[in-house]
Parts: C-alpha cells; structure tokens; sequence
C-alpha cells in the first residue's frame, strides 16, 4: 500500500530547501502545508521547496511513496513470487537550497534553515 512519511519541520524564516531522497522503491509526492510541490517517478528523487510554500514557525512535510503497479498484477504469479519493496530504503535529506548551481558545494544548513529534519513514518 502508500506509505505516508510525515516530519514537523521549525523554521525562523522561510528559504527554500532541498530534499533528496537517496533511495525509494515506488513513486514520491512530496507536500508542505497541506500543499504539493513535487512528484517523482524514478530518480534522481530531489525536490526543491519554494520558500513561498514554508512559514515561520511549524511547517508540515509529507512524502507519500506509491507502490508499483507491478505489485497488484504479477506479485504471486509467477512472473513475481510476492510484492516488491515500496517506501523509503534510507534516510532523507534535507538542507538549505543553493541559490546559485554550485556542484560539489554542500550548504552548512546554518542560519534560517530547518533546525530538525529527521522523518518518521506515520
């Protein structure tokens, strides 16, 4: 079935973040505020989040991961023995976007950006 991974994150002050998420088995729909910013289907799973869809204070964050399709028609037949995988397979990461492209420069998450960003499943 879909998995909903839900995290309460606090900002001082808006600014858009980046979400990477390393490994998922299924497709994502990310949401802030009850608002959706992204969808993915295959990686690279990254997300940018406006600042516009963040405030101060409390924000919601939710990564809805959907299984295969694959899953309802072939798991027991056998073409597959049973359901593959689906969710998140490692942990997600979540830090302050780079205003300007910059590969190899990794933002110190200091400042205005989230002071906690680990998910729990719900």
């Amino acid at each position: 079935g879909t998995a909903d991974y839900v995290r309460r994150i606090e900002l001082d002050t808006p600014i858009p973040l980046e979400l990477t998420l390393p490994a998922v088995a299924g497709a994502v729909t990310v949401a802030v505020n009850g608002t959706r910013v992204a969808q993915r289907a295959w990686a690279p799973y990254r997300v940018t989040i406006p600042a516009d869809t963040l405030r101060p204070g409390g924000n919601e964050l939710r990564i809805r991961v959907a299984p295969s399709a694959a899953n309802r028609y072939y798991a027991g037949t056998g073409l597959r023995a049973g359901p593959e995988p689906c969710g998140l397979l490692a942990p997600p990461r979540l830090r302050r976007a780079l205003t300007t492209p910059n590969p190899g420069a990794f933002p110190d998450g200091s400042g205005s950006g989230p002071r906690s960003s680990s998910i729990t499943e719900r």
